[in-house]
């Protein structure tokens, strides 16, 4: 968001509430990856939202501990879990692919 806390907040409120229905939506197993998006997006802007009360210089440690938690989602888990919650929704090619049985 980068607008203020305040926007962090509510959108990471929103997020959760949307995420949770989402999750209760998913019909089977191979979904919940991929509904599982909105509720992390969600903790991403709390966390964001609570950085932003560490600014300026209000708590120099948790500001850093904040700032890393938030770089690992934006560095570390959307590059990876998005691509792999969308492959689990792709239909299992292999049983197309194994030779027959004799």
């Amino acid at each position: 968001m980068c607008f203020s806390a305040q926007a962090s907040f509510t959108a990471g409120t929103v997020l959760l509430i949307v995420g949770a229905a989402t999750v209760r939506r998913a019909r089977v197993r191979s979904e919940l990856p991929y509904a599982w998006i909105p509720v992390l997006f969600g903790i991403q802007q709390l966390l964001e939202g609570a950085l932003w009360l560490t600014f300026p210089d209000r708590a120099p440690l948790l500001n850093t501990v904040l700032t890393h938690a938030y770089s690992f989602f934006s560095h570390v888990l959307w590059p990876i879990y998005v691509p792999l919650a969308a492959l689990a929704l792709l239909p299992d090619r292999r049983a197309e692919a194994a030779p027959p049985h004799l």
